[in-house]
């Protein structure tokens, strides 16, 4: 199997803006405004829910630094289970349905699934971190593309 392509390293903060900041004065990264993005109808644990959550990614990469503001009390156990600190290591991967196919099968759990388009396959998702083979890490998939900077007025990315 090819190596899969680091896309970025997922960071869970209480203050996106202080995040920005400190990010900032300790790495150099920069940063664009956080976005602010209503999820609706994804699977988080198995159960549909909508959810608000503010990211922003850095400029600098790849692999970038995504930092994630989540305070909605429906995905608290995805997103802050452990408080502030890294959360996912995000990976480029051409056919994300087909990735999460085989890894089901080897007995890895989907915590979090995105499904877009008209089959309604998954196109981003985050593995458990209880798998042996993950050492603790939550590994999420999603297609390669451009970094999100923003969404339009009708929830679609819109690209660097």
């Amino acid at each position: 199997m090819p190596g899969t392509k680091l896309f970025h390293i997922g960071i869970v903060v209480e203050d996106i803006e202080q995040a920005i900041d400190d990010f900032g004065d300790l790495l150099g990264f920069t940063f664009e405004a956080p976005i602010s993005h209503r999820a609706t109808g994804v699977e988080v644990y198995g159960e549909k829910c909508d959810f608000d959550i503010r990211f922003v990614y850095s400029n600098e990469g790849p692999p970038y630094i995504e930092l994630i503001e989540a305070k909605d009390e429906r995905v608290r156990a995805l997103f802050n289970s452990k408080g502030e600190g890294l959360h996912h290591l995000g990976a480029w991967q051409e056919d994300v349905a087909d990735r999460v196919e085989e890894l089901l099968a080897q007995g890895h759990k989907l915590d979090f699934a995105a499904r877009f388009g008209p089959d309604q396959g998954v196109a981003v998702c985050y593995f458990d971190t209880e798998h042996p083979k993950v050492h603790g890490t939550r590994i999420e998939f999603l297609p390669p593309g451009p970094v999100i900077r923003g969404f339009d007025a009708d929830g679609n990315a819109i690209g660097e």
